[in-house]
């Protein structure tokens, strides 16, 4: 069958009758006889690889137009004509007849059409369904039957058309009888279809996604009906089935800090919605840490706002509330910026409101909690219009830029009367980590509106990659090492599970939330993302090594590691490092856990970057690795009779000793990205959203109602 040449692009071609032909599939591209021919039809994804989580394919017929010029020599012109979009709603959400279908895009085509699965269990067969307004008015267009190991193709009048087999692991279509040009199109579409339906049942059978779904579905029930909506606490405790709280009347944590990963799940809302309106109130006599109040509870309210508005199944009249309280307590939150530096103190008073410095670390305050707080403040300016709380989380980033080293990595205390650090240590987990996550992610949170955090990211990323990444003894392991002495002293081997949010940023910052292979098409990809992402792989290996390594496949709440002494020296650049080895039993030899360290609190790190490598890489090894850890999860940390999960208290320990203890992150942060993990990537796309430092997701936006930025003293 050769490409038709089109000379007049609106001419009728659907009566054009094709001759019998053999389609050979090759990645996206659908060819004549053999892959060296040129494509007759292509496809946006590989259909024979896809899974239940993609829910939409393009499909087109590509047309070549040969002419020559004045000198006689032949040029081809291919014009793509999108036939139809292959869908697969989601079945959470789905009202569609088919679980599989095909929409028309074009008036050249038969239309829509459904892929019917037989209803008996082992028959391997379907219907093609032209699709009608009404579903019983649906007739068959095609029938698709087994014999042995092919599939044989029959037409509404009985007559067998085609059939399919593959050879060297080649997907054919042969074309046995001669058909129209329309017939022909929704012929090959209905292939595809077929073809993504078995890929994604293989991959539901060989992954398990369908105990996910029941155990994920089972926990959502009976985890969200006893433990999330535990109004008032901070905290709760599975194994005894009761909660804690900070002040008499509760500042619902639990509740707030977990409503955005309840609405993916549940539309059972009412409840929360009440408790807010009615019982919570920011008036009381109590000290609340200024990071945390911002992250999870200011955090949670701006998300459940914004997922109101794109989840419309879940709105209701009265998310009014979610907003106002937000407003309300970052009317209680201010005081805390009232420093001579503009600094925030470490906790401020919600009744006096009255911020109040550290009771440790004379008065300093953390170095990452002041600088994680700017997405949820600079986002409340945006939807209320007031200037005030983006200049104060503004000023924030300015005094730390002004009297850091120009090394892109800042102590870890910095004193809020002064702006001054009042240490040299330099770290990526507790008291650093979220620092460099927001520098990130307050470029992608406007939209690439203010580059400075762009440069201060690539800053900080290159100052990791020179002073603080080494490898491992026996397997060459790249690990991120800690300097207690700062610049010019030795590495610490240490590194916290709270590091292992990195890999996620570094593949966000060099590909702005899209798909690596949309990333490596634009213009301004080069060699320098290319290793960022390469870097990102490595750490993510690492992360993922502390739950493989361990008799829970659980990881400890810190890592230490065997380096040579060579490899932890202060030699910039210079370190020669060990050669990669992936050998489960050279990864053992090269951790150490120390006994204080040993304790699982179920944090989100390591799923939260494994689920951004996994949208952004589509590499379907990270889904895996998600997986194994949720297994792991529910082997270890669930409490029987669906009363929640535990943290443990030793995480290599079989049966492990438990805590019984959930923290709020577990539902906010760690559920959600395991459950946006197995999602459809169309569902919260990352770039298109952002999501804090504890998992609540706030829209990408551009902010021109005041000037926003500010300017950096580049002084040494």
């Amino acid at each position: 069958m050769e490409p038709p040449p089109y000379d007049d692009p609106d001419r009728d071609d659907s009566n054009e009758v094709l001759e019998p032909v053999i389609l050979l599939l090759a990645g996206q591209s659908i060819h004549s006889e053999s892959a060296d021919s040129a494509p007759l039809y292509e496809v946006s994804r590989g259909v024979s690889s896809l899974s239940h989580t993609d829910q939409t394919v393009t499909f087109s017929r590509l047309e070549h137009n040969v002419r020559t010029d004045s000198s006689g020599t032949p040029i081809v012109k291919r014009r793509d004509r999108h036939l139809f979009d292959l869908k697969h709603p989601p079945a959470t959400i789905s009202t569609d007849r088919y679980d599989f279908f095909v929409e028309s895009v074009s008036k050249r085509t038969l239309g829509n059409i459904g892929l019917k699965k037989s209803s008996i269990p082992t028959k391997r067969a379907f219907k093609v369904l032209r699709m009608c307004r009404s579903e019983k008015d649906d007739h068959v267009l095609f029938e698709i039957k087994q014999k042995k190991d092919q599939y044989e193709w029959i037409d509404f009048n009985e007559r067998a058309i085609a059939f399919e087999d593959k050879a060297d692991n080649q997907y054919r279509l042969v074309v046995t009888a001669s058909l129209h040009r329309e017939t022909m199109d929704a012929l090959v579409a209905a292939w595809c279809l077929r073809l993504w339906h078995d890929s994604a049942l293989d991959k539901e059978k060989s992954m398990g996604w369908t105990d996910f779904k029941r155990v994920f579905g089972v926990s959502r029930n009976e985890f969200a009906g006893k433990s999330a909506f535990y109004p008032n606490g901070k905290k709760y405790h599975p194994i005894s089935q009761s909660g804690s709280q900070m002040s008499p009347n509760g500042l619902g944590w639990v509740i707030v800090d977990a409503l955005d990963t309840v609405m993916n799940l549940t539309t059972r809302l009412d409840e929360p919605r009440i408790w807010l309106h009615r019982s919570l109130n920011y008036y009381q006599d109590q000290d609340v840490n200024t990071f945390e109040a911002t992250i999870r509870m200011l955090g949670g309210l701006l998300s459940a706002h914004y997922l109101t508005t794109k989840l419309p199944h879940i709105a209701s009249r009265r998310d009014a509330v979610y907003l106002t309280k937000a407003v309300e307590l970052a009317e209680h939150l201010l005081p805390a910026y009232e420093s001579r530096s503009g600094i925030p103190y470490a906790s401020v008073h919600l009744g006096k409101k009255k911020g109040l410095p550290s009771h440790a670390d004379g008065g300093a305050s953390s170095m990452a909690e002041a600088a994680t707080l700017q997405l949820e403040m600079k986002y409340l300016s945006y939807l209320t219009g007031n200037a005030t709380y983006w200049r104060k989380a503004e000023k924030v980033m300015k005094v730390l830029d002004d009297n850091a080293a120009k090394v892109g990595l800042l102590p870890i205390f910095v004193h809020p009367q002064t702006g001054n650090f009042t240490t040299s240590e330099i770290r990526l987990g507790s008291r650093g980590d979220s620092y460099y996550e927001y520098l990130i992610k307050q470029y992608v949170q406007t939209g690439g509106q203010e580059p400075i955090y762009l440069e201060m990211w690539e800053e900080s990323l290159a100052g990791i990659e020179k002073h603080l990444i080494t490898t491992t003894k026996e397997s060459g392991l790249k690990f991120v090492a800690e300097l207690p002495q700062g610049i010019g002293g030795p590495l610490s081997p240490k590194m916290d599970h709270l590091v292992c949010f990195l890999p996620g940023s570094i593949a966000l910052g060099a590909t702005g939330g899209h798909t690596l292979a949309e990333a490596r098409r634009k213009p301004d990809w080069n060699a320098d993302k290319e290793q960022q992402v390469k870097l990102a792989r490595d750490l993510m290996k690492t992360c993922w090594g502390m739950y493989a390594v361990t008799e829970t496949g659980l990881a400890p709440e810190i890592a230490w590691f065997h380096a040579h002494d060579r490899d932890l020296q202060p030699a910039p650049g210079d370190r020669p490092g060990t050669p990669t080895i992936d050998s489960l039993s050279s990864w053992k030899s090269d951790f150490i856990v120390k006994p204080a360290d040993a304790h699982n609190l179920q944090r989100p790190e390591t799923v939260e970057s494994l689920f951004m490598m996994w949208r952004i890489t589509e590499d379907p090894l990270y889904r895996e690795w998600g997986w194994q850890i949720f297994q792991a999860f529910e082997q270890h940390t669930k409490v029987g009779d669906g009363r929640g999960y535990t943290s443990l208290n030793d995480f290599n320990a079989v049966p492990p000793l438990t805590r019984d203890n959930m923290e709020s992150f577990w539902l906010a942060e760690t559920l959600k990205y395991l459950y946006l993990l197995f999602s459809p990537s169309e569902f919260v796309p990352l770039h298109e959203v952002v999501f804090n430092t504890e998992a609540h997701v706030f829209p990408v936006f551009r902010q021109d109602k005041w000037k926003a930025g500010w300017s950096r003293n580049r002084g040494v």
